[in-house]
């Protein structure tokens, strides 16, 4: 099981070259952009097919590549770490390691106020003290969840349900960017979700 990530890219250049690059760049995505929005129509209009949010997707693209400044492919900002607010932190030590094998890591340990979780990326996820449980109505009001991919949904289910884990949804449920996911509670009423991402199918082929 792994906690899905947003990843940055740092791309660095000589100086001497950030100018004529930043200026190569910006011509090459216009013609990028212009390129694909002919390509999708040219798909659409041959095979007689929709292709949904095609400029939308373009324009992504587009504005990927323009966001280059002084040679340097960066992010405004990027998530670094994920705060799991919890009422009792030795219980919550034990849950994240006992039922979704989340082990603490040796780096940046606050305890008793905040302990980081070992995870396969470079964000960190941290368990930090709380007074009081969340009483978040997750499907009514604003709130944030977590999602754990894994490779086969059902079967973590069934581990989660033999270890007393509280599951949102009687079955997982299909998610309009592929695959399937199922949303669960923790002890403290943080919310989280089980995640199986596959390629998008037709629904007879949805299992």
């Amino acid at each position: 099981m792994k906690l899905c990530s947003i990843i940055s890219t740092n791309l660095k250049f000589s100086t001497a070259n950030r100018n004529e690059l930043s200026s190569s760049l910006n011509n090459f995505c216009s013609l990028l952009y212009i390129y694909f929005y002919h390509v999708l129509s040219n798909i659409k209009r041959e095979f007689n097919i929709t292709v949904t949010h095609k400029r939308r997707h373009t324009k992504y693209l587009y504005s990927f590549f323009l966001n280059i400044k002084g040679g340097n492919l960066i992010m405004d900002m990027r998530i670094c770490v994920i705060n799991i607010y919890v009422s009792d932190l030795d219980f919550a030590i034990e849950w994240y390691r006992e039922v979704l094998n989340l082990n603490i890591s040796d780096e940046n340990n606050n305890y008793p106020i905040a302990v980081d979780l070992e995870t396969d990326n470079d964000l960190r996820l941290l368990l930090h003290k709380a007074e009081k449980d969340t009483q978040v109505d997750v499907w009514r009001e604003s709130s944030t969840i977590l999602t754990f991919e894994v490779p086969n949904i059902r079967e973590k289910i069934k581990d989660l349900t033999e270890k007393g884990v509280k599951l949102m949804n009687e079955e997982p449920q299909w998610h309009p960017d592929g695959g399937e996911r199922i949303a669960f509670k923790d002890p403290f009423g943080n919310v989280h979700e089980l995640a199986e991402l596959r390629s998008r199918a037709a629904p007879k082929d949805r299992i």
